[in-house]
């Protein structure tokens, strides 16, 4: 099987179980007419088979997006997680965005940096709440000694 340019995955394993029941999201009420409401989280294992065998299809980018809950609810190790085992896989100049749970963005902006990402944004959802950050693995031209600020 030939490799592809580029692969975007969704992954919602436990989206209903989110408790922040934002205006926009529609998960709970999806949760509620399933035979079974919640297969609970994703392993760290299941995540690493899931990114080794997306990386050996793709020739250029691979998108993971965790949608509705999964980091939330998974907890500040999720980030750790993710910031420690797939720097690797990015190249220099390569981006990693999270959406991470209410509170948790200094966390979330600390573990990244202390893995050597530079924090380029942080923004807020539709209902004004800080929820994500833009990091990306610096550049060898872009290295000046400098630590980037969660700011």
């Amino acid at each position: 099987m030939a490799k592809q340019p580029a692969i975007t995955l969704l992954i919602k394993p436990a989206s209903g179980s989110c408790n922040l029941r934002c205006r926009y999201c529609f998960y709970a009420d999806e949760m509620n007419i399933r035979s079974e409401r919640t297969y609970g989280m994703m392993s760290l294992e299941t995540l690493d088979t899931l990114v080794e065998k997306t990386l050996n299809q793709v020739t250029h980018m691979a998108t993971f997006a965790f949608q509705g809950g999964e980091p939330t609810l998974a907890g500040l190790d999720f980030y750790r997680s993710i910031a420690a085992r797939y720097g690797r896989a990015l190249k220099p100049g390569g981006w990693l965005c999270f959406e991470f749970g209410m509170g948790q963005g200094d966390d979330v902006c600390s573990i990244l940096a202390q893995h050597g990402y530079e924090i380029v944004e942080r923004t807020k959802d539709f209902n004004n709440i800080e929820r994500a950050v833009l990091a990306r693995k610096p550049r060898e031209e872009d290295h000046n000694g400098n630590e980037e600020s969660c700011v």
